[in-house]
C-alpha cells in the first residue's frame, strides 16, 4: 500500500475519530508504519507525538 492511501485510510478510521485520544491515535500510527515513515516517528514518545500536528509527516511520504 502507498503511504499516500495509508494516510488517508488511517484519517478516515482512527485520525477523524472523536472518540480516540490524540495519544491513542498516535500510538495506532506508530503500531501500523514501517520502514522509514517508522524511522522518522519512533524515537518520539506518544506524549510528543500528541503535541505534534499530523503535519509533521514529511511530504515526501505524503506525496511520493
Amino acid at each position: 500500500m502507498e503511504f499516500n492511501d495509508f494516510l488517508h485510510m488511517f484519517q478516515d478510521l482512527i485520525g477523524n475519530n472523536t472518540q480516540y485520544t490524540e495519544t491513542a491515535k498516535f500510538m495506532y500510527l506508530k503500531n501500523y508504519l514501517r520502514g522509514n515513515a517508522l524511522d522518522t516517528i519512533k524515537h518520539l514518545s506518544n506524549a510528543e507525538l500528541a503535541t505534534i500536528e499530523s503535519t509533521f509527516i514529511p511530504p515526501t511520504y505524503i506525496f511520493s
